[in-house]
């Protein structure tokens, strides 16, 4: 598999499970171990270890906390918990993030979500994947649709990735 199609068509887990959640998905490891280790060196050396919250999966009841270089966003990081047109459900971690303040920069809500879309190197408009289990069911994550607002995918389901870090 090329690193393009890394990026644009990644799953979850292959075991059809959101169990686990962030901390045991196979996407986690492949951003740790592929995607991370093709950063320059220089850029390696200023990422910093951030703390990590996600959410839990449907018969689990804990929070799973990670330490992490490189990490997908959670609901909450994107879209504030604000909004009334489709507020973000099923997400145990909300109240244990907080917006981006990029995101809040840009006034993003659930209703408010156009700024969020992320495109393909074809300059298609692409899904993509948060870190955040959607506890509703045994085998989702939430995912960003094509319009920016979330919605519950099948953790087996092709989508892009747009990984975040912070530097220092």
């Amino acid at each position: 598999m090329e690193f393009v199609d890394v990026i644009t068509q990644s799953i979850v887990n292959s075991n059809g499970s959101g169990a686990g959640g962030w901390q045991n998905s196979e996407i986690r490891t492949l951003i740790k171990d592929t995607i991370y280790n093709c950063f320059p060196e220089d850029l390696k050396k200023i990422m910093l270890d951030t703390v990590v919250v996600s959410s839990h999966g449907y018969s689990e009841t804990s929070n799973y906390t990670t330490v992490d270089k490189l990490y997908l966003l959670a609901t909450k990081e994107i879209w504030g918990g604000k909004g009334v047109t489709r507020p973000v459900e099923y997400d145990s971690a909300e109240a244990e993030t907080r917006q981006l303040d990029y995101y809040a920069n840009l006034n993003v809500t659930t209703d408010n979500c156009a700024d969020i879309v992320k495109y393909d190197l074809n300059g298609e408009v692409s899904e993509w994947w948060t870190r955040s289990v959607y506890s509703g069911y045994t085998n989702a994550f939430h995912t960003v649709s094509t319009s920016g607002v979330w919605y519950a995918g099948g953790v087996y389901e092709s989508r892009g990735i747009a990984p975040a870090f912070k530097i220092g």
